[in-house]
């Protein structure tokens, strides 16, 4: 079976016959095929090289979209259903006090949060809007620009958003007397003053208890009150960024600071209930509110004012720069720059709107300049590295795309990092390439799909694609076929036939048939979309070989071989007999061409003789159609395959210890069934290798293929026949000898130099003559002393 035979097609243009098929022939491979029982070795299983384990959570948003798809902005719809499951794991997370984990869901479900606020207001109908008139206050005019500028309106959202993140707010131990410790000193001072005192005066703290002691006087608290101070407002500073206005008023009065709860209180801009009937508001506010942004102004450039109380009349007032200076987080500056920039455009509104009085008040202008675009860009620019470290995350640059109405710069980024993964540069940072980001990335993706925004459709195909790969990696696979109908015609079913082309087990195919049927797929033509692209994949451009080493039937399956073979099984699932007969013709044809006889085996093992039920006896047509060609032609490959089956079971019989076993005799049991096993075994294989000999095994003219219009093809079964016909021979030989039937062998060389099927024609093209010929030889040999030889007379 190592034998070598030449491929130069050259040496095999022999002289070509135009005998008819007999009329025996197409019986006997049909009876053939049912002499013996169907071979159902397993076959190896080509998988993706990296298997994945994904959490519960890529299941639980595909039947989440499946459910909500058509409800995508209510309180129960697809968004807000996002937000609750990313939510629940946030909590989980935080019950078992996992970091990373608290991390992750915290900004996912912030980020379903935001996409949810600015789609419903993006989406929405803008049809009223509020109008002032001549009379109105401030408040009404600051409502009717947001109302008539939907861009002012997205920053106040993303204000609102940010302002409503979570707040890790420090603890503080509530007492109501406020600065005790500096008025026992003071106390004590007064005590000191008198004139009956020996102590020293203890000038160093503030000799008065108003609010402003400290900033005036120049002089600090009780240390214990300085911090309980600190404390109080970095607290304070924290309500006010979480949004907790009420919240920072009720500390400040349960903390003996009025004053302050009072002062906080301008903040409200003063509203009428008579005349400002467009907000159904009750009477209040601060009438003079410009004046006291301009006095929290100038509380911020007061340097011996802790950082904390700077900040907050900072953000009250609109400044930048003192809020800046304590934020420590990406979702804190970015809060800051909005906040700056969201008083700045209104103040330059409400300007336009209700003229000022030339004041010597300073203008609160840190705001100029800034627009979404320009505040992630310095973000990205940050001076503090964890910010800028934030900004990178994955995550965070999907807010800012979103927040910036850029999702296609977003998903153009991310298919190029996913080219780049493809290509194995893996350089860098890749955001969007991780399994989470990637889910994240095709939800949005496809809501935006369903919610009829564009996208590019090949950036789109290519993050859907990934996602597949990724979810066949981790054996996801009912999963699939829900995201296949959201790519392009032109890609949908290339991409599920390569996915069909990893399921191999039956009863996953089973599975895939009924979700075909549920998500409205043509299976069948993605079936064979996927022989076809597997079969491509090794047989497209492949020259011949110019030696061929003839493989055992033993020898190991290449792996692209074995995943054709499996693939091929799509057409015996999905009823499709007369391409699975084609494309086994195919890769019948190439396999035993290049001598891959253990890979024609594994492909006859894997078919079922039911392939060929189409052709009973009543559909074959007079003219033998293309169909009967067809299958003529693979039951020629079948036929093959199981008599060299047979005669590998011959050569281990042959094989067997109980022939050199010298106290083995004849009348043993053992031996008597050895050599009954033998007898039945070279019986079948004397059957099945003249059978095909004397059915002209894939000679062109038995399936009448006219030579000189299907050129090609013609060659290509020359080529098989001179590779097999001269193994067959020899191997039949071999039987006949040692089986000691040497007028067998010579009955088998007459047939070869016969006429009539032309055999000594494929010993002669494939240089194996002079072989044969040695063979007879020892034969004549042998029947010289044999008494059954033809010599006994």
């Amino acid at each position: 079976m190592s034998q070598h035979v030449s491929n130069d097609v050259s040496t095999f243009s022999i002289s070509r016959g135009n005998n008819d098929l007999s009329r025996s022939s197409f019986q006997e491979l049909m009876q053939m095929e049912k002499d013996d029982p169907e071979m159902n070795n397993d076959v190896v299983f080509l998988g993706p090289n990296v298997i994945l384990e994904l959490g519960d959570e890529f299941e639980s948003f595909a039947n989440l979209f499946i459910t909500k798809r058509d409800d995508l902005f209510s309180s129960d719809g697809l968004l807000t259903s996002f937000y609750k499951f990313c939510e629940e794991k946030y909590i989980k997370a935080c019950k078992e006090e996992d970091e990373e984990l608290i991390s992750h869901w915290g900004l996912e479900l912030r980020t379903w949060d935001l996409i949810q606020r600015l789609y419903s207001f993006r989406k929405s109908k803008r049809d009223e809007t509020i109008s002032s008139h001549m009379f109105s206050s401030i408040a009404v005019l600051e409502e009717e620009f947001y109302s008539k500028n939907p861009a002012a309106f997205e920053n106040h959202l993303v204000f609102n958003w940010l302002r409503d993140s979570p707040v890790e707010e420090p603890d503080i131990e509530i007492r109501g007397n406020r600065w005790f410790y500096t008025r026992e000193n003071i106390k004590k001072n007064t005590r000191t003053n008198s004139k009956f005192s020996i102590e020293k005066k203890d000038e160093s703290n503030v000799p008065n208890l108003d609010p402003d002691a400290d900033i005036r006087d120049e002089r600090r608290l009780d240390e214990r009150d300085d911090s309980y101070d600190r404390q109080f407002i970095r607290v304070a500073f924290s309500l006010y960024r979480a949004g907790d206005f009420e919240g920072l008023l009720d500390l400040c009065r349960k903390s003996g600071n009025f004053w302050r709860s009072a002062s906080l209180q301008g903040a409200f801009e003063y509203r009428n209930s008579v005349i400002d009937d467009a907000l159904q508001s009750e009477t209040l506010g601060n009438k003079r509110k410009e004046l006291w942004r301009r006095t929290c102004f100038a509380l911020t450039k007061n340097k011996r004012t802790d950082a904390y109380e700077r900040a907050l009349y900072g953000a009250l007032c609109g400044d930048l720069e003192s809020v800046l200076n304590v934020c420590t987080s990406w979702e804190d500056a970015l809060w800051a720059y909005y906040n700056s920039m969201n008083q700045y455009h209104l103040d330059v509104y409400l300007s336009d709107k209700v003229p000022q009085p030339d004041t010597h008040l300073p203008p609160i202008d840190s705001g100029i300049g800034l627009s979404p675009e320009s505040i992630f860009e310095a973000l990205d620019q940050y001076p503090s590295e964890e910010i800028r470290k934030s900004a990178a995350h994955p995550l965070r640059r999907l807010q800012a795309y979103t927040i910036l109405n850029q999702t296609d710069r977003l998903y153009t980024l991310a298919h190029e990092q996913l080219e780049a993964v493809r290509a194995g540069n893996v350089e860098g940072i890749l955001e969007f390439t991780s399994p989470s980001s990637l889910r994240i990335l095709v939800h949005q993706l496809l809501f935006l799909q369903v919610a009829g925004i564009h996208v590019d459709a090949y950036i789109s195909d290519s993050i859907i694609q990934s996602y597949i790969e990724l979810l066949a990696s981790a054996k996801k696979n009912s999963l699939v076929p829900l995201y296949i109908p959201f790519l392009s015609d032109h890609v949908q079913y290339e991409t599920y036939a390569r996915f069909l082309s990893f399921i191999g087990d039956e009863r996953s195919r089973l599975e895939q048939l009924k979700l075909a049927k549920k998500y409205k797929l043509d299976i069948d033509r993605a079936a064979l979309m996927s022989v076809s692209l597997a079969y491509n994949e090794f047989a497209t451009g492949v020259e011949q070989l110019r030696e061929i080493d003839l493989k055992s039937l033993e020898d190991p399956v290449p792996l692209v071989y074995t995943k054709f073979i499996s693939t091929l099984e799509w057409l015996i699932v999905t009823c499709q007999s007369d391409d699975l007969l084609i494309y086994a013709n195919y890769a019948f044809r190439f396999f035993l061409s290049r001598g891959e006889l253990n890979s024609a085996y594994l492909l006859y093992t894997r078919l079922p003789a039911e392939t060929l039920d189409v052709l009973a006896s009543g559909e074959i047509s007079a003219d033998k159609d293309s169909k009967v060609r067809t299958a003529y032609e693979f039951m020629n490959y079948r036929a093959l395959c199981r008599a060299f089956q047979v005669h590998e079971e011959w050569k281990k019989l042959m094989n067997e210890p109980i022939l050199n076993d010298t106290s083995m005799t004849k009348a043993s049991g053992a031996y008597k069934e050895w050599k009954k096993s033998l007898t039945l075994t070279s019986r079948r294989c004397i059957k099945l290798f003249n059978e095909l000999l004397q059915a002209r095994f894939l000679h062109p003219s038995t399936m009448e293929i006219n030579e000189d219009e299907e050129k090609e093809l013609s060659n290509e079964l020359y080529r098989i026949r001179n590779i097999y016909i001269p193994e067959i021979i020899l191997n039949l030989h071999n039987v006949y000898f040692h089986n000691e039937d040497y007028n067998g062998c010579f009955a088998l060389a007459n047939e070869v130099a016969g006429e009539d099927l032309k055999l000594y024609h494929c010993l002669l093209e494939s240089g194996r003559i002079e072989e044969y010929a040695a063979g007879l030889g020892i034969v004549g040999e042998y029947s010289l002393t044999s008494p059954e030889g033809i010599f006994s007379i």
